[in-house]
């Protein structure tokens, strides 16, 4: 073999090995993100944490926490001195869902008390892909929920109660049979309509017979006009679960203001014995921590909440929309951990 074809072979050699490493570092750390760029695939896989505090609408400040590490900064014990209280409260919808999530917290020494309706749509970065805050009850438990829940808004939970979609219209039946008093101002006309279908030979409603190819008088899943109304199980029902326009933040809006105004007349010190009388039959209901002597021995703090300085809270972050519509919600963790603190 000649020394010059030895050369060129050992150069070949050393050159197909330098190009196969360049390429495989190439393939590992850009092709796959320029390809995820190109098809929309990876816009929100990945968590940064050098985002700066302004860009609160940047996929950038989604934050893992699936890990404890992710929240070390954060001492629940800590934020709420004296006794207080942390309720969760959830109804599901009728894919098993979370669909409303109504969060309260009590503090007896400092007087104060707060609520807020965390997006049911909210998007975090959990065990390694994003995940929807709703989509959590179909594959964990209510324990794992209220830790999540505590990691995006520093609260401390100490009980949670999750009403099935199947028991939400008895839960209403039981607390309104109980509470016939109260009232709520609908901020506008709610109207959600079920067609019947053409070929029904009666009007179930009236028993009259329909003519062949015509249809029955519409059947009103919903219908609440504008304005103030004696607050009954049937109107809870359908506020809780209207979406104007199909869109999550007019519900969200919707829940707060019914919410705000449920806990206003309800958790009254004139209402002790009311509360502690339907609690059992509420609790039943749902999947909850929460007990009958839980309540009665929590009863002064769950009825302060009117003579406290209260407020809702609106949870910061922004939605993600595609075609005018809301796609998910983008939580500003930080902010919203700040919120809460600053009202403790």
């Amino acid at each position: 073999m000649s020394r010059g074809f030895k050369t060129f072979f050992i150069t070949f050699l050393v050159g197909l090995l330098v190009f196969g490493l360049a390429a495989s570092y190439i393939l590992n750390n850009y092709v796959d993100d320029f390809i995820d760029q190109m098809f929309g695939l990876g816009e929100t896989s990945k968590t940064e944490s050098t985002a700066s505090e302004d860009d609160t609408s940047s996929d950038a400040s989604l934050t893992d926490v699936s890990s404890d590490a992710s929240r070390d900064d954060v001492s629940y014990s800590d934020d709420f001195a004296g006794e207080s209280m942390g309720t969760l409260m959830i109804f599901e919808n009728a894919a098993g869902e979370a669909d409303t999530i109504i969060l309260v917290r009590r503090s007896k020494e400092n007087t104060r008390a707060f609520a807020t309706v965390i997006p049911a749509d909210t998007r975090m970065y959990i065990d390694g892909k994003n995940t929807e805050l709703r989509d959590l009850l179909k594959t964990r438990d209510a324990a794992f929920f209220a830790a999540k829940t505590e990691a995006i808004t520093g609260v401390a939970i100490n009980y949670y109660m999750i009403v099935p979609f199947e028991n939400v219209n008895a839960f209403a039946q039981s607390l309104f049979a109980k509470f016939t008093n109260l009232t709520y101002t609908a901020p506008y006309a709610m109207v959600e309509i079920k067609e019947p279908e053409e070929d029904e030979s009666t009007d179930e409603g009236s028993g009259e017979s329909v003519a062949e190819g015509e249809s029955a008088a519409p059947e009103y899943i919903v219908n609440i006009t504008a304005g103030k109304h004696t607050l009954d199980a049937d109107m809870f029902v359908g506020v809780l679960y209207f979406y104007l326009d199909g869109s999550a933040e007019k519900h969200n809006a919707l829940v707060e203001g019914l919410a705000s105004t449920l806990f206003t007349q309800m958790y009254t010190s004139s209402n002790k014995s009311a509360i502690t009388d339907v609690a059992e039959a509420l609790l039943s209901l749902a999947n909850t921590n929460m007990t009958k002597e839980n309540v009665q021995d929590n009863i002064d703090i769950i009825t302060s909440y009117t003579s406290f300085s209260t407020t809702f809270i609106k949870y910061p972050g922004t939605y993600r929309e595609l075609a005018g519509k809301n796609i998910y919600f983008n939580p500003d963790i930080d902010s919203a951990i700040s919120a809460f603190k600053a009202y403790r």
